[in-house]
């Protein structure tokens, strides 16, 4: 009666799908938890490393997805050498930063030369009206 119980047991799990599966593991394999996220990062190699141990990346994943060696991130968040400038828009885009916009600013009317201090509605003219405007 043992063998006929296993078979009918054998036949229930092979007509329902089973699906097996491991939890995922939140860093990858070769972490190492004792990183330091930087609290307020100075450097431009700090914000590198804030945004690649938040996103629980290696460093080669960051050098993949800007196209460098693993070697030159690792010498931008210790320190040692700066990134070039050519890398700044791909290490901008792999921050997701994006630069500000200058705002023109508009004179109000009131305002006056910082060279004389005549005012713009003042009828004197500036001495300076070539260099102030």
């Amino acid at each position: 009666m043992q063998p006929l119980h296993i078979k009918n047991i054998l036949l229930l799990l092979s007509l329902c799908p089973v699906q097996t599966s491991r939890p995922r593991r939140p860093y990858p394999r070769h972490w190492k938890l004792n990183q330091r996220i930087p609290v307020q990062p100075q450097t431009l190699g700090e914000q590198i490393k804030k945004h690649r141990l938040e996103l629980h990346w290696l460093q080669s994943d960051v050098a993949a997805k800007i196209g460098i060696s693993s070697a030159s991130v690792s010498n931008w968040e210790r320190g040692i050498t700066p990134p070039s400038r050519r890398m700044t828009k791909k290490i901008r885009e792999f921050l997701g930063y994006t630069p500000p916009v200058p705002v023109p600013r508009k004179r109000s009317p009131d305002s006056y030369c910082w060279k004389c201090g005549i005012s713009e509605t003042s009828p004197e003219r500036c001495l300076f009206e070539r260099f102030c405007k």
